[in-house]
């Protein structure tokens, strides 16, 4: 499990973008990030596999072409199809792109929106007056955000908004800039919930806590 990343000075910086951008609007925004949506365990079947198929396929046709019997054991052959292996474990656990390219996007993204359907369930989003709350769920590992709103926010905003909010997220985070891609992508679901006319009644309340959620 990857520690969170933020100081708490910039878990401040997010808890106050957060109260600056519910001051226009009544919706409320809750930041929830997590180490990774998924263990996605069959990327490391992959690269183990893939890596092992390598001196399989060399001794097999060494065997049919050069006599291999006499120069590699079973037992040799063994060993060498279980170093690869474990060469290619390391490669998956070590080098976080690798694994998410076998892990392949359309997992990657059943599983975000997995763990964002229970993160809004969990920190009860959904019990608001209006039902505005708006859930931004940052997956670290995956390097994406999902932006999930009640039905009060959805009957309103467009959902292609959301989305932009996630391509900008995508390149900002990638930059090691981590506080920054979240704070912006706060006050981008501010503005977004400004201009669909989630207005701020008189007597509207803070209904959902503004610090940043983590969860594993």
């Amino acid at each position: 499990m990857k520690k969170n990343p933020f100081t708490e000075e910039e878990q401040k910086r997010i808890a106050e973008a957060v109260k600056r951008a519910e001051s226009k609007t009544s919706g409320e925004i809750v930041p929830y990030w997590v180490s990774s949506a998924d263990g996605y365990e069959a990327a490391f079947f992959k690269s183990a596999l893939s890596f092992a198929i390598l001196p399989t396929a060399y001794f097999a046709i060494g065997s049919l072409q050069w006599s291999f019997d006499s120069l590699v054991t079973p037992l040799e052959t063994a060993l060498w199809i279980a170093g690869f292996s474990l060469v290619g474990l390391a490669l998956a656990f070590l080098v976080p792109l690798w694994r998410r390219l076998l892990a392949g996007k359309e997992a990657i993204a059943n599983q975000v929106a997995k763990r964002a359907a229970q993160a809004f369930v969990a920190e009860e989003i959904f019990d608001t007056r209006d039902r505005t709350g708006v859930l931004i769920f940052v997956a670290d590992f995956e390097r994406t955000v999902l932006v999930v709103g009640d039905s009060g926010v959805n009957a309103k905003a467009e959902p292609n908004e959301w989305n932009d909010i996630a391509e900008r997220f995508a390149r900002e985070y990638k930059s090691g800039a981590r506080a920054d891609a979240v704070v912006n992508a706060i006050e981008r679901c501010g503005n977004i919930l400004e201009r669909a006319g989630v207005e701020r009644r008189a007597d509207d309340k803070n209904e959902l806590d503004d610090a940043l959620r983590t969860g594993d």
